[in-house]
């Protein structure tokens, strides 16, 4: 899935964000393009703010159990050897 001809790619976002808001009471979507220059991030979203917000904040409690987890698993291996 492209942006169309004349739309840019927070209109994009945008436009991705309302259509799945048909099918769910929020969303939110996080984005970024690199270049050698810079990053650009971008974020559209649809629905209750706070939801949102939450989902965020689940997210990286997600990672962060994650990451925790491996770290863990990576000290168990470091003892075996």
């Amino acid at each position: 899935m492209n942006p169309a001809k004349d739309e840019n790619h927070q209109a994009f976002l945008k436009r991705i964000a309302d259509e799945l808001g048909e099918h769910f009471d929020c969303v939110q979507i996080f984005a970024q393009i690199d270049t050698p220059e810079s990053t650009l991030p971008m974020a559209a979203g649809i629905g209750n703010i706070f939801a949102r917000i939450k989902q965020a904040e689940i997210f990286v409690d997600r990672f962060n159990e994650m990451q925790f987890i491996v770290d863990f698993k990576m000290g168990e291996e470091d003892e075996d050897e």
